[in-house]
C-alpha cells in the first residue's frame, strides 16, 4: 500500500499504478483517499462488537 502512495506522490496517475502493481482502479483510489484522510493507506480495523 505504500507503494501505491508512492508512486502517487511522485505523480503516477492511476493507470499507470495499475501496470506497476496490477491492482484495481477502485483498491489504488481508496488507498490513495485513506492516506489523505488518516495519514496511513490502510484502514484500521474496528474491534469486535461486545
Amino acid at each position: 500500500r505504500w507503494y501505491v502512495v508512492g508512486a502517487h506522490l511522485a505523480g503516477a496517475v492511476d493507470s499507470q499504478i495499475m501496470e506497476m502493481t496490477d491492482l484495481t482502479k477502485g483498491s489504488i483510489r481508496q488507498i490513495i483517499q485513506n492516506f489523505k484522510r488518516t495519514g496511513s493507506p490502510s484502514i484500521s480495523r474496528l474491534a469486535p462488537p461486545e
